[in-house]
């Protein structure tokens, strides 16, 4: 009897150690997590502009900006590669205007280009912006522009401007960090600028 007392005893101190261990480390870790997001906030709030340059550029690349923004080669067997001299500058103002076919959309799809630099939708025939330094691109925008066409999906960053269009997924950067909202600003604020006015939306017919 005594035996049998003392090893559930010995049970009920174990578990209520282990139980203990389990929230104390939990606690812990909890608290580790939220310092490291915070020193994380921190230190992309404060860095210097060439690791922020650096930040946006991987940012914009992961967020896929080329994907629409720069116009692409296209090779023998139908792939496509970017086009090193015209990156993040929207759809080529040199190129024709696509004559996307209406059956397509009528039908309920969405119809591109090769490059992905123009779209046909219900909305009408949409054009990548030129994204570069340039004047004709967000040479001349500040921050605050920049992040209420970025996050509110304003055309050109003006307050009371109708919303971008279609694929443009702003709603996808609503919740993005201040901090990498101004990597992603002064990344595109470095590359190269190339002049090209980007066509007017052509709404539908």
């Amino acid at each position: 009897m005594l035996h049998s007392t003392y090893f559930i005893n010995m049970k009920k101190t174990i578990l209520m150690t282990t139980l203990g261990l389990t929230v104390t480390f939990i606690i812990l870790y909890s608290c580790g997590v939220g310092d490291q997001k915070k020193q994380e906030s921190i230190n992309r709030d404060n860095i210097g502009r060439d690791s922020l340059v650096r930040l946006g550029g991987y940012l914009t690349t992961i967020i896929g900006c080329n994907d629409c923004h720069s116009p692409k080669k296209i090779l023998a067997n139908g792939m496509s590669v970017l086009d090193s001299s015209l990156l993040l500058s929207g759809f080529p103002s040199t190129r024709p205007l696509p004559d996307f076919p209406d059956k397509p959309v009528d039908d309920g799809f969405v119809v591109g280009n090769l490059d992905a630099t123009a779209t046909r939708g219900p909305w009408g025939t949409s054009f990548a912006a030129n994204l570069t330094s340039d004047a004709t691109g967000i040479g001349n925008w500040s921050l605050a522009r920049f992040s209420i066409a970025l996050q509110h999906g304003r055309f050109k960053g003006i307050e009371g401007a109708r919303e971008l269009l279609p694929p443009m997924p702003w709603s996808n950067f609503q919740k993005m960090s201040a901090g990498d909202v101004r990597a992603i600003y002064e990344y595109l604020k470095s590359t190269k600028p190339v002049e090209n006015n980007v066509p007017a939306f052509i709404p539908a017919k």
